[in-house]
């Protein structure tokens, strides 16, 4: 878990200090800026789904959107990222992007595999062999066995999961970049 609390410093560190570079460098239009308020709003709406339903490390979540991928907070998450890039109207920052999420998330996704391996042992291998780490099947997973209070989405979870501050904190950027659009 040691290596995980890194990973998660790091990352949050990394987003903090690409943010204002991604806003410096960026030369947003109406369009670019529609754009990106589009992926963003479909990553928000994955993370939010998730959030509905996942009681992190407490049961094994595989219903709702966790049918689909095993880390749909972090596809919601690409999906932000790559949100604000695109509405930066700067190409080149979506390789950035991508980088961040390949060496940052990919890495955390592997460690939490191992611990939910550790804690769930075969239903979580079972899983883990049908349900890919982030890019989505289309068929969702149908598991043989299914934890009591994931199988539907829940607002206090939601709220308890404090997925909103994923909504202000996009929201902050996108007014941040229709500012520079308006400026």
């Amino acid at each position: 878990m040691i290596v995980d609390i890194s990973l998660d410093t790091v990352r949050l560190k990394i987003v903090w200090l690409l943010l204002p570079v991604l806003l410096y460098l960026s030369t947003p239009s109406f369009f670019s800026l529609f754009c990106g308020i589009g992926v963003g709003l479909v990553g928000l709406g994955i993370r939010s789904w998730a959030a509905g339903f996942i009681n992190k490390f407490s049961e094994l979540t595989t219903l709702g959107p966790y049918a689909h991928t095993r880390n749909p907070l972090y596809l919601g998450s690409l999906l932000i990222g790559l949100s604000f890039t695109v509405a930066s109207g700067q190409v080149s920052i979506v390789l950035v992007c991508l980088a961040f999420f390949w060496f940052v998330y990919i890495p955390k996704a592997r460690c939490e595999a191992i611990e939910l391996e550790k804690k769930f042992g075969d239903r979580y291998r079972t899983y883990a062999n049908s349900v890919p780490l982030v890019v989505p099947r289309f068929a969702a997973y149908r598991a043989p066995f299914v934890g009591r209070s994931s199988e539907r989405f829940s607002l206090r979870r939601y709220l308890a999961n404090r997925e909103w501050e994923a909504f202000l904190g996009t929201s902050l950027v996108f007014i941040l970049l229709l500012l520079k659009v308006l400026s």
